[in-house]
């Protein structure tokens, strides 16, 4: 009886022995690469520590647009521009504002280029006196591709006029873009 009570135990025991071997495999793995990670981590010339992705690649790029656009659809609370840009992108500039109050509207831009395109959305105050309607806010970057695939930024300030009789309207734009 005392031998079958052994086999039954032995049986039982080797997938906890098993189960053991692999925690504690796993536990020294991550220990070895936590440690590996505090010791090869980059540092800047003050001997501080710096993230590894910002000390590879990482590149901040300043957004300088102006545009001057077309007003294309003028629907009620709903404003759709597009025209030419130059500047960082130098391209065709899409925007889309949506009149959210009295005096705040929510803006979708779109900027295409040869290199990409960069979409952002944000939120901006305006005012209106005869004619024209002068906006401005703050936007975010929501997506982007090409160069821009990997860019983000948020703060970035737009401005401008709409002249509401001509249906023009001038858009600028300056922040920091990270990429």
């Amino acid at each position: 009886m005392n031998d079958r009570i052994a086999r039954v135990w032995k049986s039982q025991a080797r997938p906890l022995d098993r189960d053991l071997g692999i925690a504690i495999s796993a536990i020294v793995f991550i220990c070895l690469t936590v440690v590996g990670t505090e010791g090869s981590q980059a540092r800047d010339p003050a001997g501080h520590r710096t993230s590894r992705s910002r000390a590879i690649g990482a590149s901040t790029i300043s957004l300088q647009e102006h545009a001057s656009l077309r007003i294309t659809v003028n629907r009620g609370s709903s404003i759709e521009a597009t025209g030419q840009a130059s500047g960082t992108l130098n391209g065709v500039l899409s925007l889309r504002a949506v009149v959210s109050s009295a005096e705040r509207l929510t803006a979708y831009v779109v900027g295409r280029s040869r290199s990409g395109t960069l979409s952002s959305s944000g939120k901006a105050s305006f005012g209106v006196s005869g004619n024209r309607l002068v906006y401005s806010g703050t936007m975010a970057i929501t997506h982007g591709t090409g160069v821009y695939s990997r860019a983000s930024g948020g703060g970035i300030h737009i401005e401008g006029v709409m002249n509401r009789q001509k249906q023009t309207m001038t858009v600028v734009i300056s922040g920091r873009i990270h990429r």
